[in-house]
């Protein structure tokens, strides 16, 4: 979206848990971030739409609309 292109996620365990993954693609991260909002705002569908559109893969996409809990928690 507007000529912009991601970089690979770079993926290293982080020390919130055990086996947890840190998030390094801050486009992907603010993606996520605007998709869960929609989400509570005029629902999943259009939520999965717009991740779906910016990129985001389908397991990211389907955890964090379908699974809260599972979500990383906000700084």
């Amino acid at each position: 979206m507007f000529g912009i292109q991601r970089k690979p996620m770079q993926a290293v365990t982080g020390a919130e848990s055990p086996g947890s993954v840190q998030r390094h693609d801050v486009l992907t991260e603010q993606a996520v971030e605007r998709g869960i909002s929609l989400q509570y705002s005029v629902g999943t569908l259009c939520a999965l739409e717009y991740l779906r559109a910016e990129g985001v893969s389908h397991s990211v996409a389907q955890r964090v609309l379908s699974e809260p809990a599972q979500r990383r928690n906000r700084h």
